[in-house]
């Protein structure tokens, strides 16, 4: 389980103001009731960070888990299990570093493409960093 305030804090931290990238106490009502609306969450688990592209892609992390909705399909994923977080094409091509929109994300055995909006990929990238060191450090 991580802290809710500490990821908090990276992200206000960074003073990046992303347009579908929102924490959860700062959201509205609407985005909040998006997300409630599909009964993402379990019980003692607290929404932190969210991102929401559309009605067919959103993802949002707790203090337990990452949980991503791909066309009604929902995905968790223990934060435990984060092995690694990947630059994706911005560790061949630093030109890509303005436009990035994802980040490879090592679950396990397997690797997600995690969409990302282009002005905020690198505060999600530390915060997932954060996360995936701190497991080994436990």
């Amino acid at each position: 389980m991580i802290s809710v305030s500490v990821v908090e804090a990276k992200y206000r931290r960074s003073n990046v103001a992303g347009e579908k990238t929102f924490l959860w106490n700062d959201a509205d009502q609407e985005k909040r009731l998006f997300f409630l609306s599909k009964d993402f969450f379990s019980e003692k688990e607290d929404a932190i960070l969210c991102y929401k592209e559309s009605t067919d892609y959103s993802w949002v992390i707790t203090n337990m888990r990452l949980i991503i909705m791909e066309y009604n399909k929902i995905d968790h994923y223990d934060l435990s299990l984060i092995n690694k977080v990947g630059l994706g094409e911005v560790e061949t091509n630093y030109q890509a570093k303005k436009n990035n929109n994802y980040l490879p994300v090592t679950i396990g055995d397997h690797i997600i493409k995690l969409q990302v909006e282009p002005a905020v990929w690198f505060v999600i990238y530390d915060i997932l960093k954060f996360i995936s060191n701190k497991k080994r450090k436990a």
